[in-house]
């Protein structure tokens, strides 16, 4: 089974900080431990400042290289799903593109401006980049992935927090309450990520390669992006009380409030407030309006 990207790796805030993390941490690096003999393929002596000046140059240009690569793999991963595999060629790709920036840029510097002298210098600084750069990387990932846990956490206890404890009989006058069983969502690895009370689960929305899925939490809408499609989740949950009103969306039909026609079509209201209409397409529409024949 092939095995995909977590999409908290190009997401755009942990794309930022990243491009700050790796940066400074070469910067750093290079000024403080001078490593591979750098003070002397730079042809810079024993002049730190010099050293230090074109170290930060170097760093800029790389982090600019980075920066049109990291900002390109965002947008890609919006369109589609990249794989591991793909992800690994991609970074084999970016350490190429960075050591051609700062091979051609020490080229330049040094003043031996002949062919030789550059493919003589690009195999080392790609060596140097790559064996500079594998720390940051596989730090900035790893604190990705534990934080991605994290916020996976927190979403599960307020999914389960804003489950409404049913009464069991302990107020007077009262007939208990029917517990309903938690709607368990999973990823497309089979991993549980969220778990939602019937009461709480409003609807479903396709997002490419991910479903939206909204809810109430403490009286407020919060959504939930899975990694997962609609077809998936359709199929776990068939016997519940969520129907597909359209090839973008499935429903809670105990949430359904109002069914309204007009000239673009069918829509959906829901009993909650600052909800856009579903619309219901054609070919869900006839399961829709049985829901209301049962009413």
């Amino acid at each position: 089974m092939k095995r995909y990207v977590p999409n908290y790796i190009t997401d755009l805030r942990n794309t930022v900080h990243f491009l700050v993390f790796v940066s400074l941490y070469a910067l750093i690096f290079i000024v403080v431990y001078h490593p591979f003999e750098s003070t002397g393929w730079m042809a810079v002596g024993a002049n730190i400042d010099k050293f230090v000046f074109y170290v930060i140059l170097m760093v800029l240009i790389g982090m600019a290289t980075l920066t049109i690569s990291r900002m390109s793999l965002h947008f890609v991963a919006k369109r589609k799903a990249v794989s591991i595999l793909n992800f690994m060629m991609w970074i084999f790709l970016e350490f190429a593109a960075i050591a051609f920036a700062v091979t051609l840029f020490t080229w330049l510097v040094t003043k031996k401006v002949n062919y030789n002298a550059y493919f003589t210098l690009y195999p080392r600084i790609y060596l140097i980049t790559a064996l500079i750069l594998c720390i940051p990387y596989a730090i900035a990932h790893l604190y990705f992935a534990l934080k991605n846990k994290e916020e996976e956490a927190d979403a599960l206890s307020a999914a389960l927090a804003s489950v409404q404890r049913p009464n069991l009989g302990g107020e007077t006058g009262k007939a208990p309450e029917e517990v309903l069983p938690l709607m368990h969502f999973k990823d497309e690895k089979d991993e549980l990520k969220l778990s939602v009370h019937p009461d709480a689960l409003l609807y479903l929305e396709a997002a490419d390669n991910y479903v939206k899925i909204h809810y109430l939490n403490k009286g407020e809408v919060c959504v939930f992006l899975l990694r997962n499609t609609l077809k998936n989740i359709e199929q776990l949950f068939t016997e519940r009380q969520l129907i597909r009103c359209h090839r973008s969306y499935i429903i809670n039909t105990q949430k359904i409030k109002i069914l309204k026609k007009s000239k673009d079509g069918l829509f959906l209201e829901l009993d909650e407030k600052n909800i856009p209409e579903i619309p219901v397409s054609k070919t869900y529409a006839d399961n829709i309006l049985q829901i209301f024949n049962k009413l």
